[in-house]
């Protein structure tokens, strides 16, 4: 593989196990150091690599209020839901999915204009966790646009969801009529070596 040379100019400290040094960038690095006595001295290099396993903090609006517009429709972007997600290394994305067990019909004729997912292409695929899960898709002009899937949720058990995008909407189905209504809303962070973290309202 490709390695890259660093002049290491940070702190150094030694530990019961050896030396360790801090500030690496990720990637992989060879370290060289000489070895020495008064009768004789060497050189020796050791390969290494420095990765982030250190999945991003997800924070989400917890206060956030959707109201429905005259349309019969309201929009939540990213920026609505988010509310500080930080990593320690560099973000990469922030992505959005709401629950649709009891407003898939709604969604799809007022958001979609479709009356049903049959006018959609089904797939089956594999989520992160390693489960089983269908998900349908139409082409934009030759780009593929995954609109829904059915899989696992946090229970254990199927449910139907939007697929992870910018922005997610919301329909007069949506409107709680008691305190036990409500629609369970996520926000997936992921950093630039795909950890990944979420956290939802």
């Amino acid at each position: 593989g490709e390695y890259e040379w660093v002049l290491f100019t940070g702190p150094l400290r030694q530990t019961s196990g050896g030396w360790v040094a801090s500030e690496l960038p990720v990637g992989k690095h060879k370290v060289k150091y000489d070895v020495g006595t008064n009768c004789q001295s060497g050189t020796a290099e050791k390969e290494f690599e420095v990765k982030d396993l250190t999945a991003p903090v997800a924070i989400c609006d917890d206060e956030l209020n959707i109201s429905v517009g005259g349309e019969g429709i309201a929009r939540v972007t990213v920026q609505d839901v988010d509310e500080g997600s930080w990593d320690n290394c560099q973000l990469e994305s922030l992505l959005l999915r709401r629950n649709l067990d009891d407003c898939l019909d709604v969604y799809l004729s007022d958001v979609l204009g479709i009356s049903s997912l049959d006018e959609l292409t089904e797939e089956e695929f594999t989520n992160s966790h390693g489960e089983k899960g269908k998900r349908w898709f139409r082409y934009m002009d030759t780009q593929k646009m995954i609109l829904v899937s059915y899989e696992p949720g946090k229970d254990g058990t199927n449910h139907y969801y939007t697929w992870w995008a910018n922005e997610v909407y919301f329909t007069c189905c949506d409107i709680a009529t008691s305190l036990d209504d409500f629609v369970v809303l996520e926000l997936k962070a992921v950093d630039k070596a795909g950890n990944k973290n979420i956290c939802w309202m």
